[in-house]
C-alpha cells in the first residue's frame, strides 16, 4: 500500500513537472507575394500567423520563424504551396539562456540549401532577422542576436570531360573500328561532383551527334541509392549556322544548373576516375559483369538479351547493383560493361560507377558508345 502510494505521488510529480504547454503562438514570418517579384520592394512581406505548438514558450516563439506554414486559398495552383519564405533546408534560428539570465538568438545560414540564390537569397534571410526581432519583441525578450552569414554558393567553375580513351580500349576492345582517329562514335561525360552525404550524384553528357548538324547535352542528378534522374535538363540545337560548342551551352546553362545543384547540395569537386581497383575502410573492390546474347541474321551480330553488373569486394565476395533486360530483336545492343569508379576526395561508402554501352552503328564501325551511372553502396549486401 506504501509502495502504490509512492508511486501515485511520483507520477503525479512527474505529469507536473514535465507538463507541456498547448496552445497558440503568433509568429512574424517572412511570406512572398504572388503579385511581384521577390527582389522589387514589395515582393517579401512580413506577416504574423498563427501555430498551434505543444510548447508555447519563448524558445518556440523564435524557432517557429522556420517552420511550415501553408495558408488557406480557393485558388488551386495556390494550393498546399509553402508560404513561409524562412521555411528553409539546413537555416537554424535557434534561442538559448545563458547562466547570467540573458540570452542569446542565433540565425545561423551556414548550411542553407535553398533553389534562391545571391541576392534574391541574402533578402529573403535579412527579413528572417526583420522577423526574428519582432518576434522577439512581441515576446517580450532582450537579446542578443548573432547573424551567421551564408556562405558564397557554388563557385564559377567549368565542367571538365574525363578522358576515356583508355577505359573505353580496356573494357571495350573487342568492338572497337579499324579506324584509330576513332575506335568509337562516344559521347562525352562531365562530372560535376556528389552530395555532402554521397546520396546525389551530378553529371553532364554530351551525346555524339555527327554527322548530324545537332548538338544535344544533358545534365543530369541522379539518386544513388535508387538509381532514379531527380532532375534533368536538356539543351538542344538543330541546323544552327554556327554550330555552337559546349563553351557556349555553358555560357547560356550554368546559372541554371548551379542553382540546381546547390538545391542539392552538390558541390563541383574533381572525380578520380579509377577502372582498377577501389579502397574503402580496409577492403578492395573491383567491377565485373555478365552478358547473354542471341544472334541476329538480319544484321550478322550478337545483341544483348540481359545484363548483369557486380561489384565485388575482397573481404566479404560479390553483390548485383544493376540489371537489364533487352527485348528480342528491337535491340541493337552490343556490350554493356562497368567501366570504372568515380571516386570522390571523402571516402565514402557510395559511390557512382561508370557503365559503358556500346550499340551498332548503322553502317557498322565505328559502334556508337554511351554512358550512364550506377549507385553502390560499399557497406552491404555482399554474399560469398
Amino acid at each position: 500500500m506504501k509502495f502504490k502510494l509512492i508511486l501515485l505521488t511520483f507520477l503525479l510529480f512527474s505529469t507536473t513537472l514535465f507538463a507541456t504547454h498547448d496552445g497558440y503562438i503568433e509568429t512574424y514570418i517572412p511570406i512572398a507575394n504572388p503579385q511581384s517579384e521577390l527582389l522589387e520592394k514589395e515582393g517579401i512581406q512580413l506577416r504574423k500567423v498563427l501555430f498551434f505548438t505543444y510548447a508555447s514558450t519563448e524558445e518556440a516563439s523564435i524557432n517557429s520563424v522556420t517552420w511550415s506554414y501553408k495558408a488557406n486559398t480557393p485558388h488551386k495552383r495556390y494550393k498546399n504551396r509553402e508560404a513561409n519564405l524562412a521555411h528553409i533546408k539546413g537555416l537554424k534560428v535557434n534561442f538559448l539562456y545563458h547562466n547570467n539570465g540573458g540570452c542569446k538568438v542565433t540565425i545561423d545560414s551556414r548550411k542553407v540549401i535553398s533553389p534562391y540564390r545571391g541576392k534574391t537569397l541574402n533578402k529573403i534571410l535579412n527579413y528572417v532577422e526583420k522577423a526574428t526581432r519582432l518576434n522577439m519583441k512581441a515576446s517580450g525578450l532582450h537579446c542578443k542576436v548573432k547573424v551567421i552569414k551564408v556562405p558564397q554558393q557554388t563557385t564559377k567553375f567549368s565542367p571538365k570531360a574525363l578522358n576515356l580513351a583508355f577505359a573505353n580500349l580496356k573494357a571495350f576492345n573487342h568492338y572497337k573500328s579499324g579506324f584509330k582517329q576513332a575506335p568509337f562514335a562516344d559521347d562525352r561525360f562531365y562530372p560535376l561532383g556528389y552530395s555532402s552525404d554521397n546520396k546525389k550524384f551530378a553529371y553532364i553528357i554530351e551525346h555524339d551527334t555527327d554527322p548530324a548538324d545537332i548538338v544535344h547535352i544533358e545534365t543530369f542528378i541522379q539518386d544513388l541509392v535508387t538509381d532514379k534522374i531527380v532532375w534533368k535538363n536538356s539543351y538542344r540545337v538543330e541546323n544552327y549556322r554556327k554550330r555552337p560548342n559546349f563553351a557556349t551551352f555553358w555560357k547560356v546553362r550554368h546559372h541554371k544548373i548551379e542553382k540546381y545543384l546547390n538545391t542539392y547540395g552538390i558541390k563541383p569537386s574533381t572525380i578520380t576516375l579509377q577502372t582498377g581497383r577501389h579502397s574503402y575502410r580496409h577492403d578492395s573492390f573491383n567491377l565485373s559483369s555478365k552478358m547473354a546474347t542471341s544472334y541476329s541474321r538480319d544484321w550478322a551480330s550478337n545483341f544483348l538479351n540481359t545484363s548483369t553488373i557486380y561489384i565485388n569486394s575482397k573481404k566479404r565476395g560479390r553483390k548485383t547493383i544493376n540489371e537489364k533486360f533487352y527485348k528480342h530483336g528491337s535491340s541493337h545492343t552490343l556490350a554493356r560493361k562497368p567501366m570504372a569508379f568515380l571516386a570522390s576526395s571523402n571516402k565514402s561508402r557510395r559511390v557512382a560507377i561508370l557503365v559503358g554501352t556500346v550499340t551498332r552503328g548503322w553502317e557498322g564501325p565505328p559502334h556508337n558508345l554511351t554512358y550512364e551511372i550506377v549507385g553502390a553502396n560499399l557497406a552491404v549486401g555482399f554474399k560469398k
